[in-house]
């Protein structure tokens, strides 16, 4: 049971990295990464942003050809994300970043804080760069 829980998530964060990245308004050579943010609160709300990253500079991006699809499937991961903490509840964000050339997909659960990775007039000098891939 274990294991098709952890197949389907694997599924499912390949259906979200393949969604982020037809929607990526570059061509692949034109960036260096992507980072997505993904927010569902408890009512099932979604809010999605991200970025785009090329050497040193960033640029907002949002995928919104596939938003629909994207909601579902971040959906979906938020179901599965259920029973893997010892509270067995759901992440509230969830950090995709996808860099190039290899396009490695990393994810990052936050299951408290449901502000972090949230754009904010405070932190809208320094959040690019707190999503930016470490790697």
């Amino acid at each position: 049971m274990e294991q098709d829980k952890q197949e389907q998530m694997g599924e499912v964060i390949n259906a979200i990295g393949s969604m982020i990245l037809q929607d990526v308004p570059l061509a692949k050579d034109e960036f260096d990464a992507v980072s997505t943010v993904a927010h569902i609160d408890e009512d099932g709300g979604f809010e999605l942003s991200g970025y785009t990253y090329k050497g040193d500079s960033s640029t907002p991006f949002v995928p919104d050809e596939n938003f629909e699809a994207l909601r579902l499937a971040y959906a979906d991961l938020h179901n599965l994300s259920q029973g893997n903490t010892p509270e067995d509840t759901p992440f509230k964000a969830v950090l995709i970043t996808i860099t190039n050339p290899d396009l490695a997909i990393e994810l990052h659960f936050e299951y408290d804080n449901e502000d972090r990775w949230k754009a904010t007039p405070a932190n809208i000098d320094t959040i690019a760069d707190e999503l930016r891939p470490k790697s």
